[in-house]
């Protein structure tokens, strides 16, 4: 079981639903581990952050270099500068450590039949504005 602490404070609700997850499974005979992967999964969304940036600001370049960039919101155009910043040297750093620790993953939990984890820290915003937080 990943609680994924390290990344992000999960709210009581999906904090009882990821325990009450593994109790179900324990009543069916499964062991739980938890084991200590706090230093993996800040890398791990390190990685995923720029790499998002990094991808995302050159699949929207041709739009951010058109007559319409102003159409794009705040948010993206920082989002494709930040990217943007991110030099192809360190893209291709970050894929690497990506696949060493996806080797050490498959390592250490191969034989491993699931992992629990929760898929967000609590419940998606009303609204539209945002989906909620994507930290995990």
């Amino acid at each position: 079981m990943l609680a994924c602490e390290a990344i992000g404070q999960l709210d009581a609700a999906s904090r009882r639903a990821l325990d009450d997850c593994a109790a179900r499974l324990r009543e069916q005979g499964a062991s739980i581990v938890t084991p200590d992967l706090d230093a993996d999964l800040r890398t791990l969304l390190h990685i995923h952050t720029q790499t998002m940036h990094a991808e995302l600001a050159r699949g929207l370049l041709p739009l951010a270099l058109s007559p319409q960039a102003g159409l794009m919101s705040p948010v993206s155009q920082l989002a494709v500068k930040r990217g943007l910043e991110i030099a192809h040297a360190d893209y291709v750093r970050l894929q690497h450590a990506r696949d060493r620790l996806s080797r050490e993953w498959l390592q250490r939990f191969g034989e491993v039949d699931f992992i629990i984890a929760p898929s967000a820290p609590g419940a998606a915003p009303e609204g539209l504005q945002s989906t909620g937080s994507s930290v995990f």
